[in-house]
């Protein structure tokens, strides 16, 4: 009977540990279309559904899934909202056509940030998980100064940010002091400051923690991975809220490289993240992308993309490569129905084009992912096209002259076509030269990877009228 007994316990012991696997997959991967992934060890459901999946699909603050959100009290353009496009800033890929964003100007309380919170009520006991992924960058003309404290994700024991112990990742340091030099230190902190309102009453984290590992130092200079006033950067924080030191953990992964290898960008810590202060209580918790800046201007403007919020570990990812460590883009899927066996997802397809190869991956409530991916071709359809729109300035000029034209397509072209009696271009935001008078016609073709739009054209837009010579010829006696 004993010998019976550890059988059973080896056998269910080696199956909670299965690593998922995947056999196949059915229906065509196309973005926004829905695919099953089949295959064994996939685990419990529970879970498993995000709990958010924002690409920009809400019409506004009011209708969105966000329990909160920051600043919401400046007034356009500086609350934050939904855009198709400010600052000059694209979307970090052409199968969304919106993205938030909100601006560090709120001097009246400095401690407000820009940042999206999602309140839950606090779970009965240890553990409990987050799992939170999305795009995020700055304006490219961000103000620095001071220790340029800029936090990207915060976890709160409270019904909003900064109202109890709060955990958060955040970059600071004196010398990321401008777009052209700079080397920023990524730091990873507990607020336990005994005073309110960040107390925790205990630590909620330990440094170093039980690998000897702390904060490390991370290049901000452009042309380096992580400079978010010139590339979007893909975060993903994953985490297993515990009280214990050998079962609690967090990973932070910038662009999608392997956290637990202690990759460049990355850190994964093992050790306490009892995040409330004296054990599991009554209330809420609290996660937020974003969160408080040191720097305030109207150019302090933060963008967030594609934006994943789930409370289990469980998840499906498509990867660039054919293992999951070296996979530098991960775009997470929406999974809409999870059995040990089979999963349904809405397929996004993000930075991959159409015709692209993709990299399935899926882990499970135990955080244990398939290492080798299975290949897909992500097919056309799903998306679509720009519908091409623009404007341009000045609209009145003494010709030769030129105007400028801003692109305001909507469904993220990557590619654009101007033409009519000021010259043509293939620049987003071109200058174009009027020669002659007369009104004159522009035209804009925007092309995604999901096709072209119409032909847009904006007739008579420009009065141009030739301008007189300023000298007079010459005399002869």
């Amino acid at each position: 009977m004993k010998l019976l007994a550890l059988l059973f316990a080896l056998f269910f012991s080696l199956l909670a540990e299965a690593v998922p696997s995947i056999s196949g997959t059915t229906g065509t991967p196309a973005h926004g279309n829905s695919i099953t992934i089949n295959g064994s060890g996939f685990g419990s459901g529970t879970n498993a559904l995000p709990v958010i999946f924002d690409q920009g699909q809400y019409s506004d603050m009011a209708s969105s899934p966000w329990t909160s959100y920051s600043p919401s009290a400046l007034g356009a353009p500086y609350d934050m909202a939904y855009s198709t496009g400010v600052g000059g800033v694209a979307m970090p890929h052409s199968r969304i056509s919106k993205y938030l964003t909100g601006v560090h100007l709120d001097f009246d309380n400095p401690s407000n940030g820009v940042n999206l919170d999602r309140n839950r009520a606090v779970p009965g006991s240890y553990p409990f998980y987050t799992v939170m992924s999305f795009y995020y960058r700055v304006h490219p003309n961000w103000v620095f100064g001071d220790d340029n404290n800029f936090k990207t994700y915060l976890f709160t024991a409270g019904p909003s940010p900064f109202t109890g112990c709060t955990f958060y990742t955040s970059f600071g340091s004196t010398v990321w002091d401008s777009a052209a030099t700079g080397v920023g230190q990524h730091g990873y902190a507990d607020e336990i400051s005994p005073e309110p309102p960040f107390g925790c009453g205990a630590h909620a984290m330990d440094w170093p923690d039980n690998n000897g590992n702390g904060p490390f130092i991370y290049c901000w200079e452009p042309g380096c991975e992580l400079f978010p006033t010139q590339t979007w950067i893909k975060q993903e924080f994953i985490a297993r809220w515990d009280d214990s030191d050998v079962t609690g953990w967090f990973d932070l992964i910038n662009n999608g490289s392997l956290a637990r290898n202690q990759e460049q960008y990355d850190h994964s810590y093992v050790g306490i993240t009892a995040v409330l202060a004296g054990g599991v209580q009554s209330g809420l918790v609290v996660d937020s992308a974003g969160g408080y800046a040191r720097n305030r201007s109207a150019n302090n403007r933060r963008y967030f993309a594609d934006i994943y919020l789930s409370y289990g570990l469980q998840r499906v990812m498509l990867g660039n490569a054919t293992t999951y460590a070296a996979s530098t883009v991960r775009e997470y899927q929406k999974p809409t129905a999870w059995t040990a066996s089979s999963i349904t997802v809405t397929v996004n397809a993000g930075t991959f084009a159409n015709g692209a190869t993709a990299y399935i991956y899926v882990c499970d409530e135990n955080n244990s992912c398939n290492s080798n991916g299975t290949a897909i071709t992500i097919a056309s359809g799903g998306g679509s096209p720009p519908v091409a729109n623009f404007t341009c300035a000045p609209l009145t000029l003494q010709a030769p002259a030129s105007t400028t034209c801003t692109d305001s397509s909507t469904n993220t072209p990557t590619s654009w076509s101007w033409s009519g009696d000021c010259g043509t271009s293939t620049s987003q935001n071109p200058t174009l030269s009027c020669t002659t008078g007369g009104l004159k016609d522009i035209c804009l073709i925007a092309t995604n990877g999901d096709g072209s739009s119409s032909q847009f054209c904006r007739t008579d837009y420009v009065t141009s009228r030739y301008r007189k010579p300023t000298s007079k010829p010459k005399r002869y006696e």
